[in-house]
């Protein structure tokens, strides 16, 4: 005779509680192990600080405030290690790796801040700031929005660029990058002398009818309004958009 056996089924839902409580209360400890914060606040001139940051992997994002200092937060690996220096009102953050790993920031730098970024991999993401601008990543996209600076420089090997913002006048606005699209969002009446070359792409104009338009080859140059600012794109994948901010 074959014998019955019997599951204790509270037995059974007790022990599988158990062991998921193990699972939920352990789990984010390991985790929480691998990772260590850093913040620091700088003292500044509000008229002209500057921020030279460079990151090897991980995201960092810009926004401008109406504080006399340039305020920092990152999250990152237990690998790396951030020396920070400061000169006057020039702060310089240098993040350090003896291992793989990522460091995203959380920045707030005074509206006219000289801002120097660079990230091998990782987005930069740069909102409201009006001083001179250059920011470079090989694996990355890199986003400046409502900028009113009128210098901008912003390269990316295989992310995609986006600008929205002021030019001036007399201002340089050098947007490029190998792999991917460049996008240009500008107010209809915004002045710019175009230099925009496309290798294997189209370059639309987004409404901006340009006067005597000159075209060689992938290279498209010409002025919009009687010419003003320097706006000068490039990609060779990718594509260039120019885009008319509309009102509201």
């Amino acid at each position: 005779m074959k014998k019955r056996v019997f599951i204790n089924k509270k037995f059974s839902i007790a022990a599988f509680v158990s062991g998921l409580s193990l699972v939920i209360v352990f789990f984010p400890i390991t985790q929480a192990a691998n990772f260590k914060t850093y913040s620091h606040s700088f003292k500044v001139s509000s008229e002209n600080s500057s921020l030279t940051l460079s990151n090897p992997s991980g995201s960092i994002r810009v926004v401008s405030w109406n504080k006399a200092e340039i305020k920092l937060f990152a999250n990152l690996n237990e690998s790396l290690d951030i020396a920070d220096s400061q000169k006057g009102s020039s702060v310089n953050i240098d993040v350090r790796c003896s291992k793989l790993g990522k460091a995203n920031f959380e920045i707030n730098v005074p509206e006219n801040s000289t801002l120097d970024i660079k990230s091998l991999n990782g987005d930069i993401e740069i909102l409201s700031v009006a001083g001179p601008i250059s920011v470079q990543t090989t694996e990355g996209e890199i986003s400046l929005k409502d900028i009113i600076s009128s210098n901008v420089t912003a390269k990316s090997t295989s992310g995609a660029i986006f600008f929205s913002g002021k030019l001036f006048p007399k201002g340089i606005y050098n947007f490029s990058s190998l792999e991917n699209t460049v996008n240009i969002f500008l107010q209809p009446e915004s002045a710019f002398t175009l230099s925009a070359t496309a290798s294997s792409e189209k370059i639309d104009l987004g409404g901006f009818q340009l006067s005597d338009p000159i075209r060689h080859e992938r290279r498209l140059s010409g002025k919009y309004y009687g010419g003003g600012a320097s706006l000068n794109l490039a990609t060779h994948r990718g594509k260039i958009n120019l885009n008319k901010i509309l009102p509201k």
